[in-house]
């Protein structure tokens, strides 16, 4: 059997892509969720604030490492919007947000999100209009070797084709 067909990023975040809407997310000021055939998207209006509380265990258990905040990102305007990501306890940092859908990553000392509670936070400010999606905080990313996070193919791939092509001669 296999656990997963494709690697995941162990994230503690609910409702990351927005799919449910707002559902687990605390927003101050004008947040639109967004549903297409593309994904799911929230977009913010300027000056919106977007948070959220998350159970550390899928953190804590990689305490050495540090932990990893990306999130899916376009400007709604013409102009660049800055993002503000606050993390734990970890300094705001301050990301450019230009033209089309790009991932944006940083990294965060694991001490400054695993505090010593049960619980940590994202804070996500916008200056300007922006869309957002698949916000993910992660220490820990598990291996499937069939195909990564982002669809490319890996080692198993091709083993694994071969014995289903060998099971399904069977029948």
């Amino acid at each position: 059997s296999l656990w997963t067909y494709r690697d995941y990023n162990q994230n503690p975040v609910f409702n990351p892509s927005f799919t449910l809407g707002t559902n687990g997310w605390t927003v101050t000021g004008s947040a639109t969720p967004v549903q297409s055939p593309a994904g799911s998207s929230l977009t913010l209006g300027a000056g919106t604030s977007i948070k959220q509380t998350f159970p550390l265990d899928y953190l804590a258990g990689n305490p050495g490492s540090e932990v990893t905040v990306s999130f899916q990102a376009s400007s709604a305007s013409a102009s660049a919007a800055t993002i503000n990501v606050a993390v734990g306890d970890a300094p705001v940092r301050a990301l450019s947000v230009e033209g089309g859908l790009q991932t944006y990553t940083l990294e965060v000392p694991t001490a400054d999100v695993v505090t010593g509670t049960a619980k940590s936070q994202i804070t996500m400010t916008s200056t300007a209009p922006v869309s957002l999606s698949d916000v993910q905080v992660y220490n820990f990313t598990q291996l499937g070797d069939l195909y990564s996070v982002d669809g490319a193919p890996e080692v198993a791939v091709a083993p694994m084709q071969t014995l289903n092509q060998r099971l399904a001669g069977r029948s």
